[in-house]
């Protein structure tokens, strides 16, 4: 898992995004 491509990298990056945003909204709105 060294070399990641940067699409790889973006999809990670999206989806850690996506986590936080729904457990904040889970947790306040």
């Amino acid at each position: 898992m060294k070399n990641k491509t940067k699409t790889e990298n973006y999809w990670d990056w999206e989806l850690a995004n996506e986590t936080k945003r729904m457990d904040a909204e889970s947790k306040g709105s």
